[in-house]
């Protein structure tokens, strides 16, 4: 995954529990002494990375025609 923008522990734990709640992902707590959580997608997040990865490369294209 590429890295785009610094993001706050605040910021980014609101969007992860906000997709939570949308059915976009699950989140797993990991028994272990690091308190650790996975994420992972679920069916309907699953769903969209058709949709994502079709808008990724929409924005190379346009990206190159502004840029050149």
């Amino acid at each position: 995954m590429k890295r785009c923008h610094e993001i706050s522990p605040r910021i980014l734990s609101k969007e992860l529990k906000e997709l939570e709640m949308y059915g976009i992902i699950n989140r797993t707590e990991v028994n272990d002494n690091l308190k650790s959580v996975d994420y992972s997608l679920t069916e309907i997040g699953a769903e969209l990375i058709p949709m994502i990865v079709q808008l990724q490369k929409w924005g190379a294209n346009y990206r190159k025609k502004v840029l050149s």
